[in-house]
């Protein structure tokens, strides 16, 4: 623990001092004799992903308390788009933060990780991975936003099948993400609708290219288990005609949250101020998104290698999630303990973890904005706060 800490001070103090030095080197210098040398990183190993960094476009400024997010490339790439937002927008700057984005895209949940060894200050990760992983261990990490209210997955089934319940899928394989996790969502949702599990109805793929799904059914895959928020308008984008039951509507307790905002618990004692005004931008950042689908989706396009390609799905997608970032609760980021609770009870019947996962730990609503206040408040505030004064002019 002392040592996190020890990570986390020194990062937050060694980039606001190197700002500090940089303005006065610059102001010494001036433009036309500042020269710089060093010696170019070297690249990572073939087997490990560069992780992509992005700290906003021309509204985001370069100044200001140093924040770092960690994103996990397991979440579908919509949901950074609020994030993105509120850098391009200047939500932070206008809370005096500088926000840094870093997108990890090796396997297993390195963004939690990251910002439970104090390498990060948040980390944007699923309750089923990401979070479950670390509590499981014990790591310093608390969730403390909901950035999607309810579980997209479900049985993705080709239109000529004519499926309307999991139950019918009789000795038809269903192509799903390999691992226990994926198996045991399929599982739990046949067997609750009536149907007997076979492992002659699993079919698993080890890829993780983001149009998995639709290249699984363009190869003649009859039932799929994915997302609909991603995959599912993937396919309905590229023009093919499919049937979709999402598993909440047959097994309750599979409503995991698919993406949380966690905070390292250090960070969130020591900086509790900053974390409100993080939210606050943030919030705003999602209210945007949810308003302009279209600028969103370049963003996230022009950040997530993956999909770099894929625009018009990524905006899709986001159309979609404009309803579904708050859906019915009252306030932005909600996190439901008793939902919390059942998904983590689920996972802890199936054996999904090699430690028993704790209930009622792990997510706090205390740093959340006034639910008093509407987003559109939020950004109408966030926005005022960074325009010129009337007596100013653009340079």
């Amino acid at each position: 623990m002392f040592e996190e800490a020890a990570k986390m001070t020194l990062r937050h103090a060694g980039a606001l001092l190197l700002s500090a030095c940089l303005a006065v080197t610059l102001g010494a210098c001036g433009e036309d004799t500042l020269q710089t040398s060093a010696a170019a990183p070297s690249a990572p190993a073939a087997s490990e992903p560069a992780p992509v960094s992005s700290s906003g476009g021309g509204a985001e400024e370069e100044t200001g308390f140093p924040v770092e997010v960690a994103l996990d490339a397991t979440v579908s790439p919509s949901l950074f788009a609020g994030l993105y937002a509120a850098q391009e927008q200047g939500y932070f700057s206008a809370e005096g933060l500088s926000v840094e984005a870093v997108l990890y895209t090796e396997s297993g949940a390195p963004a939690v990780e990251k910002a439970a060894a104090g390498e990060a200050d948040f980390a944007v990760a699923s309750q089923a991975e990401g979070m479950a992983q670390a509590l499981e261990e014990g790591a310093p990490v608390t969730a403390v936003a909901a950035l999607q209210q309810h579980s997209d997955l479900g049985l993705l089934s080709a239109q000529s099948l004519n499926l309307t319940r999991p139950k019918a899928l009789a000795e038809t394989p269903c192509t799903l993400p390999s691992g226990a996790l994926s198996q045991a969502l399929f599982q739990t949702a046949l067997e609750a609708d009536g149907g007997t599990f076979s492992e002659k109805l699993l079919s698993p793929t080890d890829t993780t290219a983001p149009d998995w799904a639709y290249e699984a059914l363009q190869n003649g895959a009859e039932a799929i288990s994915c997302s609909y928020g991603w995959d599912g308008l993937l396919c309905k984008e590229q023009g093919l005609d499919f049937q979709f039951q999402f598993y909440t509507d047959i097994a309750p307790q599979l409503d995991g949250y698919p993406a949380v905002l966690a905070a390292n618990d250090t960070f969130l004692a020591d900086h509790a101020a900053e974390t409100k005004a993080f939210l606050r931008a943030l919030r705003a950042g999602y209210t945007y998104a949810a308003q302009n689908p279209q600028a969103a989706a370049a963003w996230v396009c022009e950040r997530v290698p993956a999909v770099r390609d894929l625009q018009t799905a990524v905006e899709r997608s986001l159309t979609w999630l404009a309803g579904k970032y708050r859906d019915e609760a009252t306030h932005w980021g909600a996190l439901d303990g008793t939902r919390w609770n059942a998904f983590f009870t689920w996972m802890n019947e199936h054996a999904l973890t090699e430690a028993s996962l704790p209930l009622n730990t792990g997510f706090s609503e205390a740093y959340l904005p006034d639910a008093g206040e509407t987003a559109e408040e939020a950004v109408s505030s966030a926005v005022s706060s960074t325009a010129p004064s009337s007596g100013s002019a653009a340079a």
